[in-house]
């Protein structure tokens, strides 16, 4: 049987503020439909946060049941599971997401697996899920993964374990809500995972555990290793015990790039590198510069800069500066190492596990260069999430 593995779609997600990023993660959907087409699946499994809210606008919704349709109406069927982003607060209680509406669409050819429909069979293929659980809940989801099993162990089909979770140790840098631990001994083959957006593939004996990433860059901490592996998508055969990645093509490029300068030469030679970049690229890139430099240097980076979009006009989307002298870094955090910083927050926040991932969240994006309304948006994602999760663990 061949089957697809995806996850992370976050449609409707517009970065920055920016319509155009929306439409580049719907892009990268649509693209990754057509492959999935010319591929011809028996099924498609995504692991979670196909939306970017649980309230998606009309117009995402639409794109959502477009892609879906083209895929069912090519003769497979699609497994799902909800991620964070797919769920929310429901008025009545409980949790809200609009799966139900995609199953009601779609009838049997959509299944979203949770408490109520905890697995499903297809001939010698067994496809069990969850939702996602945040970290404070860690014990009921292992109970949860673990009264499924026993409801499949003795099945001697391929079995595959949906779960939008982080598990480390695979996500060194990552929150992780469970460890491989926990998990490792259940009869599964193939765990079939989402919610980190970065390709990550481990084997241990038989067993697979395998994150495809998102498929297009959500986030600024992916993207350096993201040009590297790719974005796509898993398409796995289960007679010929085999597993491939099919890449997307069309994603748009986006690139970080960290300097020091210390002359005005320093500041041509980033410039220099800016333009080869922009001028290379077939689709207008985002770029992100984190410059650091002497205070006497700031406005001239800042010149250079505007100089060089101005210039660079329909060659990139975004080119965004965040430019720190090295007086200023000092006076920011004099005398406290980062380290400092996480360990004073995780005593601060010791009994209160959100608050305190939430805090170390915010400073590390603080200390990785967000600024201003970047730094602002990213603090209102997180506040929006973190009062999700705490909805959901008390539903």
């Amino acid at each position: 049987m061949r089957i697809v593995h995806i996850a992370d779609t976050h449609l409707g997600k517009r970065q920055y503020g920016i319509l155009e990023r929306e439409q580049d993660l719907y892009n990268a959907f649509d693209e990754a439909v057509e492959k999935i087409v010319e591929v011809k699946p028996d099924i498609v499994v995504h692991s979670g946060d196909i939306f970017d809210s649980y309230r998606p606008a009309p117009w995402t919704l639409l794109r959502a049941v477009n892609g879906i349709m083209r895929i069912v109406e090519s003769g497979a069927n699609f497994i799902a599971v909800q991620g964070n982003h797919d769920l929310g607060p429901s008025p009545e209680g409980g949790k809200d997401s609009p799966f139900p509406l995609l199953e009601r669409i779609f009838g049997e050819k959509f299944v979203y697996l949770g408490r109520k429909r905890p697995f499903i069979r297809f001939d010698d293929v067994i496809i069990c899920g969850l939702p996602y659980h945040p970290a404070s809940m860690r014990k009921q989801l292992i109970s949860l993964i673990e009264d499924i099993a026993k409801s499949v162990k003795d099945d001697n089909g391929f079995k595959i374990a949906v779960l939008h979770q982080g598990i480390s140790p695979f996500l060194s840098e990552y929150k992780t809500e469970i460890h491989k631990a926990d998990i490792e001994r259940l009869p599964f083959d193939y765990f079939a995972l989402g919610h980190y957006h970065n390709r990550r593939e481990h084997s241990d004996g038989r067993k697979i555990y395998a994150y495809p990433g998102s498929t297009e860059n959500i986030e600024e901490r992916e993207v350096e290793e993201s040009r590297v592996l790719g974005k796509g998508f898993f398409l796995i055969d289960t007679e010929k015990e085999e597993r491939n990645f099919i890449r997307l093509e069309r994603v748009r490029p986006y690139y970080i790039l960290k300097k020091s300068i210390s002359s005005i030469m320093g500041i041509e030679e980033l410039m220099n590198e800016v333009r080869r970049i922009a001028l290379s690229e077939k689709i207008p890139p985002m770029m992100r510069i984190r410059a650091k430099t002497r205070e006497d240097l700031v406005d001239e980076v800042n010149k250079a800069h505007k100089d060089l979009l101005d210039e660079l006009e329909g060659r990139y989307l975004r080119i965004f500066l965040d430019i720190t002298s090295e007086e200023m870094e000092r006076v920011e955090l004099e005398g406290a190492s980062s380290l400092d910083i996480e360990e004073m927050l995780r005593e601060w926040f010791k009994e209160r596990e959100l608050e305190r991932e939430l805090g170390i969240e915010i400073y590390r994006a603080f200390r990785e260069g967000k600024r201003g309304e970047d730094l602002k948006n990213f603090v209102m994602r997180k506040l929006e999430r973190w009062l999700d999760e705490v909805n959901i663990g008390r539903s």
